[in-house]
């Protein structure tokens, strides 16, 4: 049985990253990644016309999972994993985690890490769980903004 774990695969001195960070950036080959695609995919989030909250939460327990997993893969007593969409670019085409490192911590400050996550089929499971109920919370999000049109809709007829 496998075990959920990322390991490093390769780490490049970057002198824009501040000292005591680096960043980190995880392989999107990984049924975590592959189900939150088809979740945002089959429920058309980018289809919609405001913020869903499920997609939100759904993406945050992702995040959640692999601030973890790079904190043990690092295995320096990571002080602070936090996911940012322009964590590699302004443009917002390099998302990672910028993570800050505790001062003894020198092997990775001021470092790219690029890591590999193998998920485990129990997290899988647990993570397809997390879409179900995800779905609820799309259902909530969808009823909040009918709800929100509503009296526009009223005061238009009234």
């Amino acid at each position: 049985m496998t075990k959920t774990k990322a390991i490093v695969t390769q780490t490049r001195f970057d002198n824009s990253v501040r000292p005591g960070k680096c960043k980190v950036y995880v392989g999107s080959d990984n049924t975590i990644d592959e189900q939150l695609d088809q979740w945002f995919s089959k429920n058309s989030i980018h289809t919609l016309t405001f913020k869903s909250r499920a997609w939100s939460w759904l993406s945050n327990q992702r995040h959640k999972l692999f601030s973890k997993l790079i904190a043990e893969a690092l295995d320096v007593g990571v002080k602070h994993v936090k996911f940012s969409h322009k964590a590699g670019c302004s443009c917002g085409c390099s998302p990672g985690f910028n993570v800050t490192l505790p001062q003894q911590a020198l092997q990775y400050t001021r470092n790219n890490v690029w890591v590999d996550v193998t998920i485990s089929n129990e997290d899988s499971l647990m993570f397809n769980f997390l879409c179900q109920a995800a779905n609820d919370k799309l259902k909530q999000d969808k009823q909040r903004e009918a709800n929100k049109a509503r009296p526009a809709i009223n005061q238009r007829n009234g």
